[in-house]
């Protein structure tokens, strides 16, 4: 799909009356570069596991811009086709780029679910004999996910019974909760470094409180 682009120092048209193609039409370069901005940011946060960046593999900032435009544009002959744009979206140039950001979000997301839910068959043998073959032995154990679900409960449930006076950490506590079963990172690039820090450490303590509890000799650090 080729998106036509104005200068940036064009006098781009917007207004209710315009059609989705008319609006892409008046996006100037630089308009379309915070989206490539935002588009980048978003793909890349939600790459939060090997398995998704796996999954993702081959998806472009540019053409979750490009689908999103194309959702628009169909909305214009069809609203059941694509996106219908409101009156308040074709306004001005902000509102625009809000809407085609919101789609952008929104297939992500939806992108995410599907490699979620997505479970590849393989058949049980031999690897070295068969390479499509996998060794039951070196599959994901129920038993260590059931236990790190129930870590996951208790940790986070002191985590947030300890963090109530401190709501900065709040936002990082619960990307990590979000994230806790498949990507061991505390932070994964989008909160500042001296706030996962915090909750880094805290982390900690509740750990080494409850292998004490345990009588445990020590403690496997998740973090």
């Amino acid at each position: 799909m080729q998106i036509k682009l104005t200068p940036t120092n064009g006098r781009p048209e917007f207004g209710a009356d315009k059609s989705a193609t008319e609006l892409v039409a008046a996006l100037t370069a630089d308009q379309y570069n915070q989206l490539l901005g935002f588009a980048r940011y978003r793909l890349r946060a939600v790459q939060r596991s090997r398995a998704l960046q796996r999954a993702l593999t081959g998806v472009e900032p540019e053409d979750l811009i490009a689908e999103a435009i194309l959702k628009l544009q169909l909305g214009d002959e069809d609203p059941l086709l694509g996106r219908h744009l409101r009156p308040e979206h074709r306004a001005n140039p902000q509102r625009f780029l809000a809407c085609i950001k919101g789609i952008i979000e929104s297939d992500l997301n939806h992108l995410v679910t599907a490699a979620r839910t997505r479970y590849e068959h393989v058949e049980i043998g031999e690897p070295e004999q068969d390479a499509d073959a996998a060794d039951p032995a070196e599959a994901d154990d129920p038993h260590d996910r059931l236990s790190r679900r129930d870590l996951q409960r208790v940790l986070f449930q002191k985590i947030h019974e300890r963090i109530t006076r401190q709501p900065a950490l709040l936002g990082v506590v619960r990307d990590w909760e979000a994230r806790f079963l498949d990507d061991d990172r505390i932070n994964d690039g989008s909160w500042d470094s001296n706030l996962s820090k915090r909750v880094r450490q805290l982390a900690r303590e509740i750990l080494d409180e409850l292998s004490a509890e345990l009588n445990l000799s020590g403690r496997e650090m998740l973090l």
